[in-house]
């Protein structure tokens, strides 16, 4: 695992949680010395689009990284800054072989970020969703 997936792993405040069958809850917190915001921007660091989608992934996976096969869709609406709690909220499905997720994520209560993701397998943990 990279540096880069491990921070945001490290990130996650609790572990994810199902609040009904196919809907995952996570929320991560992303501190002014985290790796992510160096050199995006300096002086107005702004959380990367990158670990916005590896954060949805770490909550796809129940906190371990899943392979990421496709980002179909993904909006960004806000920008996050550092300190600002980031909430993923998901509903998963499976069909084929892929599990789906279409993902809100939240920061201090507006939307930031929604998102059409499909991982390989069926949402068991397995290798980093290979970014690196």
């Amino acid at each position: 695992m990279n540096s880069l997936s491990a921070s945001v792993q490290g990130c996650l405040t609790a572990p994810v949680r199902e609040v009904e069958p196919g809907l995952l809850e996570a929320t991560f917190l992303f501190r002014p010395d985290f790796i992510g915001f160096s050199g995006h921007f300096p002086g107005n660091p702004v959380l990367p689009g990158i670990v916005q989608i590896m954060a949805a992934a770490y909550t796809a996976g129940f906190g371990a990284p899943l392979p990421l096969r496709q980002v179909k869709r993904c909006k960004f609406l806000r920008p996050v800054r550092p300190n600002e709690p980031l909430q993923v909220r998901m509903r998963t499905g499976t069909q084929a072989g892929t599990m789906r997720v279409q993902a809100v994520l939240r920061t201090v209560g507006e939307p930031c970020a929604t998102m059409s993701l499909t991982f390989d397998g069926s949402g068991a943990p397995s290798s980093p969703i290979g970014l690196s």
